[in-house]
């Protein structure tokens, strides 16, 4: 965890966060893959958990998260997304809900669905929606024997 002092409180290895400078347990520091050669036990993150959330919760980080990802995933510009998403109305393009909940309450955003085969996107859908296709991996004949199934169970 670099060079700083280590201190033992109770029994308890303590380490100062780089960032807001609050001495704390070890074990709010996230691990390393590194063993330290000096002490053996495994390197931690000198910036404390709270910190990175923190860090990681911010707008702007969520915005170049989603930016990023758009692109190295689909080649889509956020600009893109948001075309393709007026152009849906906001909904789902197949079950034309506008907001998907998470069971924890958190409006989640459309997910792009896309051909494995070929990375053709093919529009926008819900999580579930998503992942319901996902599931069938795409098949249309098993699709197809799914629709007939719930026909005949009806």
């Amino acid at each position: 965890m670099g060079s700083h002092a280590v201190n033992i409180i109770n029994g308890e290895i303590h380490h100062t966060c780089s960032k807001c400078k609050i001495e704390q347990p070890r074990s709010q520091f996230y691990l390393k893959n590194i063993i330290n050669k000096r002490s053996g036990l495994q390197a931690r993150i000198s910036i404390c958990k709270r910190c990175i959330k923190d860090r990681n919760s911010s707008n702007e980080k969520k915005e170049y998260r989603v930016e990023y990802n758009l692109f190295r995933n689909f080649g889509i510009t956020k600009q893109e997304y948001d075309e393709m998403l007026e152009v849906q109305e906001g909904t789902c393009l197949l079950c034309n809900k506008q907001n998907h909940k998470t069971s924890s309450g958190e409006v989640r955003s459309l997910s792009v669905d896309h051909c494995h085969d070929t990375g053709k996107i093919r529009g926008l859908l819900c999580q579930n929606c998503n992942i319901g296709l996902g599931h069938f991996k795409d098949d249309i004949t098993l699709l197809g024997r799914a629709v007939e199934y719930l026909e005949s169970h009806k």
